[in-house]
Formats: C-alpha cells, sequence, structure tokens
C-alpha cells in the first residue's frame, strides 16, 4: 500500500474513533448527568496532583494521567518500579544488565540497555530528572503518590520525554506532627523487606522526616539469579520561615550487591528452544544429558543450571551505590508562586556478565560424529553428517561448557539541574480565566564507562558529558464559558562532548573467568584509563549540538462539572545518542494527536476517562551491533558475498599480526564490533486507546478496570541497510544482506493489555478486614516477519496470550494500642496460579541460508527454523506483613 494512502486511512480511523467518543459523550450526557444528582454518602476521592507543576484535581487536568498511590501499591504488593505494569497497563519496566531499568509508555521504548543512550520516559524524583537508567530500585517506600503523563511532555518537561513523565514524590515532612511507620514483610524465596518512618517537629515552623528501606531475597532460579541484596534511606527536612516561603531538603542514598541477572538474553531463567517447518528434534545418544538426550523442544522455566552451570551465580554480580539531593524553595509573591529546584544526582556502578557461550543449545544434523565438525552452526559444512541434506531430523548439542566474560564494567554519572519558574496563583479549575507558567532549565550530565578485556571486546573508555538549557512558557485561556484553550512552548538547546579511549591488549588472548574480574582485570578507575601491556587509540572528541522547538496545542470543552474532553497536539524530542564510536545520530522527533475522554457519573461513584491517539515519527531509531571491517572489504566468486582480508604489509590494527597473503577467508582480527550502534533508519507511526473504569458500587465495593490497544508500524523507506552502510560502509553484515527494508512492518508487543479488580471492605466492629484480587490479561502477540522484503518472507505466529492472578488480604485494627496508633497484617500472593507462560519468543531461519555448500546446497529445508524464547511472569510468591502505625 502507498505510503499516502495508508497515512491517509490511519488519519481516517483516527477521525472516525474521535467522532465516536465525541457523540458518546455529548449524546449521553443529559441522561447520566442527570442521575448525578441523586448522591450517597460515599462519592470516588477527588485527587489532586502536581503533573502540571501546579496543584490541580485529576479529573480537571486535560491530559492523559496516572496516579498511583500507597493504598494502590499496598494492594497488589507494589514494592518496586518493576511492578508499576500491575496497575497501568500503558505503562512496562524491563530489567536487564546490572541497573538498566528501561519503562516504557505506550510501547514508546528506549531502544537499547545502555546508559550511554537517551531515554523516552522523563522519570522524576521530586521533580529532579534521572537522565539515566539506575536508581530506582530502592526507591519504592514512604511514597506520596506516583505521577505518570502519557504522550510527549516536552513543553514542560523536556529532554527525554517523548514518551510521556513519571515523577515519584516522596512523603514530606509535616510541621508539628509526630507521627510515623513500619512494616516488615516475609515471604518465599527467603523474602525480608522492611521499611520504616519517622516525622519529628523540631519547632512550629520546622520539621524532619527520616525513613529507609532493606530487601533482602533470593533469586527466582535454580542458580539464584535475580536475587536482591538492598538498602536505601531519606531524610527531608521542610522549613517555613513565614507564611510566604518553604524550603525542603531531601537527602538520599541506595546500595545494592545483586548476582546474577534479569531473565532473557544470555543468561536465560527461563529457557525455550523448538523448531517448525520440517524439522524434528531427535534424541541426541552421542550427548547423554538432559536435556539434550530427551528429543523433543526444551523447556526449563526457572532452570538455568544445566545451561550454566551450578556456580553460576558467583560469576554475575552488580555493585550500585547511588546518592542524591534535592533543595526546593516556594515564595508568595503576592500574584504568583516563585519556584526554584536543585538536584544532585551521582551513581556508580561495577558489574560483570560471565555468559557460557554457546550454552544454549545449537542444532545439528542427525545422526553426526561427536568429534567432528558440529555441523552448520559452526562450521558452515555438512561434511561430519552421515546422511546428505537437506536435514530434517536434527539433534540439541551444546556449544561448550567454558565461562566467558561476556561483559565486566566500571559505570559512573553525575547529574546537576537547576531549574527556576514563575507560577500563576490564578488557576482554571478554581474557576479563573487566565493561568500561566513560565520557566528556565539547565542540566549538566556525564556518563563514563569503562569495559574491560574480554573474549568479545577490546577495552574502551568512553565519556558522555551532556548540557542541556531550556526556557519554556505555557497558559491556559478561558475567553468564554466551558471551552479552555491551552498553548504551549520550549525551546531546548543540547550539546554533548564524547571522549573515546580503545584499549587492545594482546596479551590477555581468551580471557578465563575470575570471580570479579574488574579488580584482576582493571588497570585503573576513572583518570588511568591506560592498563600496562596495552596500546591505547584514542579517537578524535565529537562535538554535537542541537536547537530544537517543542511545543503543545490543547482544546478542551466541558459541557459539565462532571464531563470534560479535549483534543491536543504536542510535539516531542529526544536528543542524539552517541555509540561507542563517538557518532551520533540525528535527534528522533514525535508529532502526536491525542483525544480524551474523562467524566464522572452516578452521583461521583463512577469514573470513565479514555483517551485515543495517534504518532507520528520522524528518525525513528533502532538499533545494532554491527561487525565492521577495519582492513580491505573483498568479494567472494565462491559464496557470492563480501569479506574482511588484510593486504600485504603491517598489522591494520594494534594486536593484528600481519597477514601478508590472502586466503579467500574472513579475517576475524580485521573485524571490529561496532558495540550497540543507534541510528535512524526513517519513521514509524503509532495509535492506540486506552480506557479505565473505578466503580464504587457500594461503601464496600469497588471494581477497577483498565485497558490498552496499540498498533506500531514502521513507516515508508525503514530501510535499517541503507541507514548503517550510510554510517559503517563497511559493515559486513549489511553489506551482505539484500535488503533490510523494513516499511510497514507492524512491530512492538501484545498489542491488548487489561487489568481487571474487585475489593471488598468488611467492618467487624472498629476492625476493617479488606480482600481483593485483580486479573492480569496480555494479548497474543503479534505475529512474527522472517526475511521481511524479500521473495521468501513469511509470518509465524506471536506468544500466546495468557492470564495472571494475584489476591491479598489486609486486616488493619486498634486493639492493644495506645491510642492514636494502629496495626495490620496483610497476606499477599502473587501469580496465583504459577503461571509459567513463555512470554517473549524470536524465529530464525537462518542455519537455512548460512549453510551453504559451493553456494549451492541448502542445509534445511526451505521455511524451516528454530524458535527460541523465555518467560518474564514472575513465578508464584506469597508474603505476610506486619505493620504499625501512628
Amino acid at each position: 500500500m502507498g505510503g499516502g494512502r495508508h497515512l491517509f486511512l490511519k488519519y481516517w480511523r483516527f477521525l472516525w474513533l474521535s467522532l465516536c467518543v465525541i457523540g458518546l459523550t455529548l449524546g449521553t450526557s443529559g441522561l447520566l448527568y442527570a442521575q448525578a444528582d441523586d448522591s450517597d454518602e460515599f462519592t470516588l476521592e477527588e485527587i489532586i496532583v502536581t503533573a502540571e507543576k501546579r496543584e490541580a484535581e485529576l479529573q480537571k487536568i486535560p491530559l492523559d494521567i496516572d496516579v498511583v498511590r500507597p493504598d494502590d501499591m499496598a494492594k497488589l504488593n507494589v514494592n518496586e518500579v518493576y511492578d508499576l505494569a500491575k496497575i497501568l497497563p500503558d505503562v512496562s519496566v524491563q530489567a536487564s544488565v546490572g541497573s538498566f531499568v528501561l519503562i516504557s509508555i505506550r510501547e514508546v521504548q528506549t531502544i537499547q540497555f545502555n546508559n550511554m543512550f537517551e531515554t523516552t520516559v522523563a522519570t522524576h524524583i521530586n521533580g529532579v530528572q534521572l537522565t539515566r537508567f539506575g536508581g530506582l530500585e530502592g526507591h519504592f517506600f514512604d511514597l506520596e503518590r506516583v505521577e505518570v503523563l502519557k504522550g510527549p511532555q516536552g513543553t514542560l518537561y523536556g529532554r527525554g520525554s517523548t514518551a510521556g513523565s513519571m515523577n515519584i514524590i516522596t512523603q514530606k515532612p509535616i510541621l508539628g506532627e509526630f507521627s510515623g511507620n513500619g512494616e516488615v514483610e516475609v515471604g518465599n524465596y527467603n523474602k525480608i523487606r522492611t521499611t520504616a518512618a519517622v516525622n519529628i517537629p523540631l519547632t512550629d515552623n520546622l520539621a524532619m522526616r527520616l525513613a529507609g528501606r532493606f530487601l533482602k531475597q533470593d533469586g527466582y532460579s535454580d542458580i539464584g539469579y535475580q536475587d536482591q541484596d538492598t538498602w536505601s534511606g531519606r531524610l527531608s527536612v521542610r522549613w517555613e520561615p513565614n507564611d510566604n516561603a518553604t524550603f525542603t531538603i531531601i537527602g538520599d542514598m541506595e546500595e545494592y550487591e545483586n548476582n546474577g541477572y534479569p531473565m532473557g538474553g544470555l543468561s536465560p531463567v527461563s529457557y525455550y528452544f523448538d523448531v517448525y517447518g520440517e524439522l524434528t528434534i531427535v534424541e541426541n545418544t552421542l550427548y547423554p544429558q538432559p536435556p539434550y538426550t530427551n528429543g523433543g523442544p526444551i523447556y526449563t522455566p526457572w532452570e538455568a543450571a544445566w545451561a550454566q552451570g551450578a556456580n553460576a551465580l558467583d560469576r554475575n554480580y552488580n555493585d550500585f551505590q547511588s546518592y542524591g539531593i534535592t533543595a526546593i524553595m516556594d515564595y508568595d509573591i503576592n500574584f504568583a508562586y516563585l519556584t526554584f529546584e536543585y538536584g544532585h544526582r551521582s551513581q556508580h556502578e561495577k558489574k560483570q556478565f560471565a555468559a557460557v557461550w554457546p550454552g544454549s543449545p545449537q542444532l545439528v544434523p542427525y545422526p553426526y560424529t561427536l568429534f567432528g565438525i558440529p555441523g552448520p552452526a559452526w562450521a558452515g559444512t555438512p561434511s561430519a553428517a552421515v546422511n546428505p541434506p537437506p536435514y530434517t531430523e536434527v539433534a540439541l548439542h551444546p556449544g561448550g561448557h567454558t565461562p566467558n566474560i561476556f561483559t565486566a564494567t566500571t559505570n559512573y554519572g553525575d547529574t546537576d539541574s537547576f531549574e527556576l519558574r514563575l507560577t500563576s496563583k490564578t488557576s482554571i479549575p478554581a474557576g479563573d480565566p487566565l493561568e500561566w507558567i513560565i520557566g528556565t532549565y539547565r542540566q549538566e550530565d556525564t556518563i563514563a564507562t569503562e569495559t574491560y578485556p574480554s573474549v568479545w571486546a577490546p577495552n574502551y573508555w568512553n565519556c558522555i558529558s551532556s548540557l542541556n538549557e531550556a526556557v519554556f512558557a505555557q497558559a491556559s485561556w478561558m475567553p468564554i464559558d466551558k471551552w479552555n484553550f491551552t498553548g504551549g512552548a520550549r525551546w531546548s538547546w543540547d550539546y554533548k562532548d564524547a571522549s573515546i579511549i580503545w584499549r587492545y591488549n594482546p596479551a590477555m588472548g581468551t580471557v578465563a573467568f575470575r570471580d570479579h574480574s574488574l579488580e584482576y582485570y582493571s588497570g585503573g578507575e576513572f583518570g588511568n584509563p591506560s592498563p600496562t601491556n596495552s596500546t591505547t587509540d584514542t579517537r578524535p572528541i565529537p562535538h554535537y549540538s542541537w536547537s530544537v522547538p517543542t511545543y503543545k496545542l490543547n482544546v478542551s470543552y466541558i459541557p459539565t462539572n462532571d464531563i470534560m474532553t479535549y483534543l491536543q497536539f504536542s510535539k516531542g524530542y529526544r536528543t542524539g545518542n552517541v555509540d561507542f564510536q563517538g557518532y551520533a545520530n540525528n535527534p528522533e522527533m514525535l508529532n502526536s494527536w491525542e483525544l480524551g475522554f474523562k467524566s464522572r457519573w452516578l452521583g461521583n461513584k463512577l469514573q470513565f476517562n479514555s483517551t485515543i491517539y495517534y504518532y507520528d515519527y520522524k528518525n525513528y531509531n533502532t538499533w545494532d551491533s554491527p561487525s565492521v571491517c577495519t582492513g580491505d572489504v573483498l568479494w567472494s566468486t565462491t559464496t557470492n558475498q563480501y569479506y574482511c582480508e588484510d593486504v600485504a604489509g603491517p598489522a591494520l590494527n594494534p594486536g593484528d599480526p600481519p597477514n601478508p597473503v590472502p586466503d579467500g577467508l574472513n579475517d576475524v582480527n580485521d573485524q571490529t564490533n561496532m558495540g550497540y550502534t543507534s541510528f535512524a533508519p526513517g519513521g514509524a507511526e503509532q495509535m492506540g486507546l486506552s480506557a479505565s473504569i473505578i466503580w464504587l458500587i457500594t461503601m464496600n465495593d469497588t471494581v477497577t478496570l483498565t485497558g490498552s490497544w496499540r498498533h506500531n508500524e514502521y513507516g515508508d523507506g525503514y530501510d535499517m541497510r541503507a541507514a548503517i552502510l550510510a554510517i559503517y560502509p563497511k559493515a559486513l553484515s549489511y553489506l551482505n544482506s539484500a535488503s533490510r527494508d523494513q516499511s510497514g512492518r507492524e512491530f512492538g508487543g501484545a498489542p491488548i493489555r487489561a487489568n481487571a479488580s474487585y475489593n471488598h471492605t468488611f467492618y467487624i466492629g472498629k476492625d476493617v478486614l479488606t480482600t481483593g484480587g485483580t486479573l492480569f490479561y496480555e494479548g497474543k502477540g503479534i505475529d512474527q516477519w522472517l526475511n521481511y522484503g524479500a521473495w521468501n518472507a513469511y509470518t509465524m505466529p506471536g506468544t500466546d496470550a495468557y492470564v495472571t492472578v494475584d489476591v491479598n488480604a489486609s486486616y488493619t485494627s486498634s486493639r492493644w494500642m495506645p491510642a492514636g496508633m494502629m496495626w495490620n497484617v496483610r497476606f499477599a500472593c502473587q501469580n496465583l496460579f504459577d503461571d509459567d507462560t513463555v512470554t517473549s519468543i524470536a524465529y530464525s531461519d537462518d542455519y537455512a541460508w548460512n549453510g551453504v555448500v559451493n553456494g549451492t546446497l541448502d542445509i534445511y529445508p526451505t521455511g524451516s527454523g528454530t524458535i527460541s524464547g523465555y518467560s518474564t511472569v514472575i513465578p508464584r510468591t506469597y508474603s505476610i506483613t506486619f505493620g504499625i502505625n501512628w
């Protein structure tokens, strides 16, 4: 389908859905609003937020905003950022190597687990932005609320907010009150979690609050992957010297020492392997070790010892420390509020990821000779097999059990930010005709990474220094009754410098594993990036700068006090990413259209909110790790592909021996892995719908339903091959690819997600018993394309839909306690039925094309290949929490 027509149809569908929602809104408002007059003594609570940097009722703000409060977290035992998806289907949180945490909203994703790359969700703690992935694990305690703003938030939040913004707001000191709370949670996998907070009034206008958290838990897998050993603390001080001024200072600290890594990738804790097409896995009698000898597919949920070894936990560790300080001054200057915010955050991380590589199963033709060449996965020839190809019977064989260091890295991050803003006292939700906010912002950010030698890559050190400066303004005006017009703009200036040093140490050779090898291999921490017995290649320092405006326009119509509908256009911007070679891709731009509807019905007992959105990207980012030839690129008439070959003369790379005689084979010494390269092949489009219902059926019964649907598609001309070759003309894998054009291909995870919960409250005298359950639904994954754009393209099914269930019960009482004190006991069980559904799968038929003899023979039948996957569903966990409040 042509690009113009395709875009027209999508806009048409968007407009049609928009008109349907508007019709429903105006057509039913009279009837249902009339019912709202029949009010009882119980109603839904009005939630106050500061999403637009001023206090306002959530239902009065023309934005798609979700709020998570401590009561919501307690019901679902949400104690970490990873658990937010339990409450917010539009939000997903994924963890990977080390402290990396990727948050996405509406599937607008950060492209890689790398702390050099820019995020898409502007994540804040008390208004101070976290520019990198780490530093979130230990902050979910003693919270006031978490606010999630969906869609581009470039006007008020600037950098890295194309997907939206999330602000974690902690409890502040309360003047004149001595209070506190504490709780202890004990659960399976030897889980122990403790939290405590105490509010201390120092004088009539000065108070402090001290809070802390400790969590220790064994890992879920048989070798202990995903264990946790974390602690964090927070000290807050609030001072109100007079009626016009408030000063708040918050200091926090976090540290954890975890072993192992989350599921997926090279160290799976839930491993799935199968074949499709004409292939059949038969019993491997020459390798009598389960699961290879069993025949058929492999699925080992939460079992990794068979592939990684019993002591794999000791090979993988992550030591992380972070601290931050926030200073906020609010001053009343009669006509407006003046606010100054300063934030400093620093983090330091040491991590090691040792993979048994290749410990994952490999396909080999069967029968084969045990000590011969084990098939095309290694040598590209079937000469060891007894029968001639193509093969339909295959066996599984491990590539080896030599533990190698995949990565051993030290990361350091340092951020300072300053914001000064002036906010009008007048407010549209309060009935005023005008409100406004103006401000200026500056942020300095440095991230440095040092990776130590391994069998995969040389040692390198790089440092990205960023400076962001901005001015912003936003105003809302209600010239006539019921109609509100909002406009905002921000001008951002971004600067980046990249210092890069590659270090080659040929004496290292193949790096065998040693515990805590950072101490063993490091040639010095930052400031001394030159180990002995190595040659250093210092690259030129590239400088980049971007000057970009972002803005938004919003029109809202408020026919009644309980109904609002709005239409918004906003522009988002993410500054360019710099890769390990110092190359920066173009910034990612996003144009967003959004139609929203907010309402309360039945006497303020039923709330229905919905949103439809359409995203149009320019320079939609992706990533790859291309292998690039540093010598000459030659053409082979035997294999009909490019290969990398030395020419006569000295070595081209430090540590690379001369190779004066071309041998017609790839010379791996002259290929360099470019690491995680960010690039932007072209545009993309996303559209979706989300809705939420909260119904207070009775004073004791509440039902909540939330759901979302999404469709994501690459735009016309999304050519990955052309984009990579424009950066690295000697990228062999892309040179040998006929086409990597992804135009029109759907991408992303499951299009449909939904949650449904029910809670009932029993009153037993003065005591309260609350019970509830939540059902989480993840829809079927999209079909996956293989050889997309080629003559032999075809699709395979995505992941299956699945459902998990959580249950909880909480008992609160003041019995046997002094006046003003209460105790509670809470039971929680996650994944009640212990579902272990495979949630991520990938197909590959590379074996059919890599295994070529004399350019004519396929090893396996066309349309056949492998399926690999893993599960991200946490196994069944349960716990009891004892708490006290005063």
